[in-house]
C-alpha cells in the first residue's frame, strides 16, 4: 500500500513552496485545507479528519478500479497527488459525532485531458459499493443521455475489468446493478435532460458531467438532482467540468460560488459554501494561454 498520508502533505507542501507549478484558487484550495485541519484539531470542533476514511477511498480505487482507454487499459488506477488531495478533503474531513462527510457538494474545473472522467467515475464505483449505504442509487448526469453515457461508459468498462467488482455486477448498456449482499441492489446509471425517467430518484452520488455545457432551462433538473438526496444520510454531488463562457449560466452560478469560498480563505477564514468542496485549476488572469509553462495550472496533472 503506498503512503497517501505522505503523498497528501508532500503535494500541499510542493504547492505551497512553488515546486508545483499551480494557479491561486488551488493555493487556496490548499489553505482551506490547512485551516480545517486546524481546526479539526480542536477537541470541541464539530468536524474531525479521519485518516482511515480516507485512505479508504484510495485503497478501494488502486486495488480495484482500471484504466479503460489505449495502452493504459486495464491497468490499475494510480491516484495522481492533486487526486489524493480532493479524495482527503471529501472524504476524510466528517462530523464528531455521527461520522458523516462535512462536503455534500464538490467541483472539479480542470482543463481539457486532465482524467476528471476517469476520477469520477472511480468515485462513482466508490460511492455504490463501498460507502456503506444501503440501496445507493448513483448517477452520471449530463444535457443529454448520449453525454451522459461518456462518464457512465467509463465506469462500465472499469468495473468490467475488474475481476473484483465485475463478479458482483449485471452490466447492461444502460444500468449497471449489484445486487448481492452487501451491495443490496445499488445501481449506477446514465441520466440526461432528454431521459423519460427523472422522478423518484434518491441519490447516493451523482456525477454532473460538464457543466459548462449546462443551459438555463437545465436549472429545474440540476435542481432536481441537488436535493433528491435529501433522504440519505450523506449524498454527493460531483461536478466535473472545463471552462466555460458568459452563457453558461449554471457552471457561471457554481463557479461564481466556489471563487467565493476560496477568496474568503486568503485572510484565513472560512467563509460560505460549508459543505461545498471546490477544487479549480485554471490559468491565472495575467497568464499568457499561449505560454506552455503555464499549462500545468489548468491540468495539475502535468506537473
Amino acid at each position: 500500500m503506498r503512503d497517501y498520508a505522505k503523498i497528501l502533505e508532500s503535494y500541499c507542501v510542493d504547492v505551497e513552496s512553488g515546486a508545483a507549478i499551480s494557479c491561486r484558487t488551488v493555493k487556496l484550495a490548499i489553505k482551506r485545507y490547512r485551516l480545517e485541519r486546524e481546526r479539526a484539531a480542536i477537541d470541541d470542533s464539530e468536524y474531525l479528519f479521519d485518516e482511515k476514511k480516507f485512505l479508504k477511498v484510495c485503497i478501494f480505487i488502486e486495488k480495484c478500479c482500471r484504466h479503460v482507454k489505449a495502452e493504459w487499459a486495464g491497468r490499475p488506477y494510480i491516484l495522481a497527488p492533486p487526486q489524493v488531495f480532493m479524495i482527503a478533503n471529501i472524504f476524510g474531513l466528517v462530523h464528531r459525532e455521527t461520522g458523516y462527510r462535512k462536503y455534500r457538494k464538490m467541483m472539479y474545473c480542470v482543463g481539457r485531458k486532465a482524467g476528471k472522467s476517469l476520477f469520477a467515475s472511480a468515485l462513482m464505483a466508490y460511492m455504490t459499493v463501498a460507502d456503506s449505504e444501503f440501496g445507493a442509487e448513483s448517477f452520471s448526469l449530463a444535457t443529454t443521455e448520449s453525454q451522459a453515457k461518456l462518464v457512465y461508459g467509463a465506469c462500465r468498462m472499469m468495473i468490467a475489468g475488474s475481476p473484483s467488482l465485475k463478479k458482483h455486477a449485471s452490466i447492461t448498456a444502460k444500468l449497471i446493478m449489484f445486487a448481492d449482499p452487501p451491495f443490496y441492489e445499488s445501481f449506477i446509471r446514465p441520466l440526461g435532460s432528454d431521459s423519460r425517467d427523472k422522478d423518484g430518484l434518491s441519490p447516493h452520488f451523482t456525477c454532473l458531467d460538464e457543466l459548462h455545457e449546462w443551459a438555463s432551462f437545465h436549472q429545474e433538473l440540476y435542481n432536481k438532482m441537488e436535493t433528491g438526496g435529501g433522504s440519505r444520510r450523506q449524498p454527493l454531488m460531483c461536478q466535473i467540468t472545463t471552462a466555460g463562457s458568459e452563457d453558461s449560466l449554471i457552471w457561471k452560478a457554481q463557479m461564481g460560488l466556489c471563487n467565493r469560498i476560496l477568496d474568503s480563505v486568503e485572510d484565513g477564514e472560512l467563509g460560505p459554501g460549508e459543505t461545498y468542496f471546490a477544487f479549480l485549476a485554471q490559468i491565472d488572469e495575467d497568464d499568457d494561454p499561449l505560454d506552455e509553462s503555464c499549462w500545468p495550472k489548468a491540468n495539475p496533472l502535468m506537473s
